[in-house]
């Protein structure tokens, strides 16, 4: 499921029980379940967590036992994040000094990415972030659209600092997409109505890695 404005508000951490309920039943009766957000967080597995506070306190209260072990249930559940580009699945943390918890680990590339996303390479990605960069710098300045640009490692964004429409930031992501017409590699660039983010990839490409992890047919997948 999609995380930002679906599972939770855009920017904000999972807050409802009805929905947290939600994920625990499905795991129960032996679903696999994955959070695929755009929000990339490159070697900061806690910003992950932050999102899933409670979610994870929740799944750890049901399915871990007194002495820290529990079934395969937690191999069921899993976070893509970046669309595509970061894999990170719970493990228990016990602590001697406190309740032991759920947390969040990435996942080494080669054990889940697709041939496909192992062939995209780290120079065309670093050249297309550049050509991005250009064009959200030209977008901006054409709108009088005054913002702070973002760039991480498999994606960039810009943030306005001053309250715009819906409108320009769409005009924005329209010349990202007029730029990169040509490119080689697969991207996803949106506004969420606060900003607006490119990001290599797409949560299709994600959600193919896990059907082949998992093993899931396309008629089996929601």
């Amino acid at each position: 499921m999609d995380g930002d404005g679906t599972i939770y508000t855009h920017n904000q951490n999972i807050a409802s029980q009805e929905i947290i309920d939600s994920i625990i039943s499905m795991l129960k009766k032996g679903l696999c379940f994955g959070l695929v957000t755009a929000a990339g967080y490159p070697g900061k597995a806690e910003r992950y967590e932050e999102r899933l506070e409670l979610l994870l306190a929740a799944m750890y209260k049901e399915f871990v036992r007194p002495d820290g072990t529990c079934d395969d249930v937690l191999q069921r559940f899993f976070v893509l994040g970046g669309e595509c580009n970061y894999f990170l699945r719970p493990y228990v943390e016990a602590r001697k000094e406190a309740p032991g918890r759920l947390r969040l680990a990435f996942v080494p590339d080669a054990d889940w990415k697709t041939d496909v996303l192992k062939e995209w390479d780290g120079d065309d990605i670093t050249a297309m972030l550049d050509k991005t960069s250009k064009a959200l710098a030209e977008a901006t300045q054409r709108l009088q659209l005054p913002v702070d640009t973002i760039r991480k490692e498999r994606a960039i964004g810009i943030i306005p600092r001053e309250p715009t429409t819906v409108e320009v930031l769409e005009e924005v992501v329209l010349s990202v997409h007029y730029e990169l017409n040509d490119s080689s590699i697969p991207f996803t660039a949106f506004n969420s109505k606060d900003d607006v983010w490119l990001d290599i990839g797409s949560k299709g490409h994600g959600i193919q890695c896990m059907r082949k992890l998992f093993g899931i047919a396309s008629a089996s997948q929601v």
